[in-house]
Order: structure tokens, then sequence, then C-alpha cells
């Protein structure tokens, strides 16, 4: 119950004209999930893992992470990640290729992972 968790992932999200933002969440035995590993509050500022803020164009990024986590949990407790993304309103954001679709070369379909290692105490 002292172990820490090794967690990893890496994204790949299609944008169309749109910054996109990634946080990591986490859920201890159904408690409810809460942003873990973004930044400071400041404002109204969005609290992110990652962040792109480049608009206009239509782009893919590929966001990855490695971040070792001290949650506080009873041995048997189910932990669960999930990671989040949002693209600016009024805008499409796709998981795993690009914007465009259209079948040629230059147009990807792509990957994402998530691992979670738990490291003992």
């Amino acid at each position: 119950a002292s172990s820490k968790i090794l967690f990893t992932y890496g994204t790949s999200i299609g944008h169309s004209y749109s910054p996109i933002i990634t946080r990591i969440t986490r859920d201890i035995e159904g408690g409810g999930y809460s942003a873990i590993f973004v930044g400071d509050a400041v404002g109204s500022r969005s609290r992110v893992t990652h962040g792109t803020v480049e608009g206009g164009t239509a782009d893919t990024k590929k966001m990855t992470t490695v971040v070792l986590d001290s949650p506080s949990y009873t041995l048997t407790d189910v932990i669960t990640y999930k990671i989040q993304w949002l693209a600016e309103s009024g805008s499409t954001s796709y998981l795993n290729r690009s914007s465009a679709y259209a079948d040629n070369y230059y147009n990807m379909i792509a990957m994402s992972s998530m691992t979670a290692i738990e490291v003992g105490a």
C-alpha cells in the first residue's frame, strides 16, 4: 500500500484549428477522478499536464508523459487512470488520426498507449 506507480502515456490527437490540452486523472476505489500532475492554479487558466497554444492550422500532436505517482491507498483498492483532452469551443479533435481523413499518405492513423507499473516501496 506504500508503493508508487510509474505511469506513462502517449497520445496522438488530431485537431482542426485549435489548441489541445491534456491531463491525467486518477480514481481510487470509486472515490471520483482527480487531476494529477498538472500545473499550478493561476487565475482562470486551465490546470493541465500538456498543452499546445498554436491555433489557426489543422495539425496532429503527439504528447508523451512519464509520471511517478504516489497515491494514498489501501492494499485492495482499485486505482484507475484516465487521460482527458479538450479542444477549444467550436473545434473538433480526433484520437489516433489526423483531422483531415482523406485517403492519402500524409493523413495518418496513429496509436495511443498507457502503462502503469507498480514500483515497490
